[in-house]
């Protein structure tokens, strides 16, 4: 989800930008890279914007642990946190809302890196 939505918001701002996310190589193949703490019941991931043109990328980390009986996932950018989704364990998380909560964190962002 947070690929998809980081390139439906590039496609949506026009030429120059793209996306980027965590990659290692291993024997000249290209894997995602999800850092996963079995323990802690605890995930991170990058997933951003680039623009071309510009020196910088948008690059938020994002973060997801189960705490008690919920779910919760939160971007950092700048460490400023901000919470995306806290779901019940036994739910059904809102979908709808993080999509857009997600469309408008990289909207600010990509605002932000090309200065508008």
């Amino acid at each position: 989800m947070l690929y998809n939505i980081s390139l439906t918001v590039a496609r949506k701002l026009g030429k120059g930008l793209g996306t980027t996310h965590n990659r290692i190589s291993l024997k000249s193949r290209d894997f995602e890279r999800i850092d996963i703490d079995w323990t802690d019941l605890k995930f991170s991931d990058r997933h951003g914007i680039t623009n071309e043109f510009l020196p910088n990328d948008f690059f938020p980390k994002f973060t997801g642990y189960a705490t008690g009986n919920e779910l919760v996932l939160l971007a950092e950018v700048n460490v400023k946190k901000v919470e995306l989704l806290r779901t019940p364990l036994n739910g059904e998380p809102e979908l709808t809302a993080l999509d857009e909560r997600l469309s408008i964190l990289y909207l600010e962002g990509v605002r932000k890196l090309i200065g508008a």
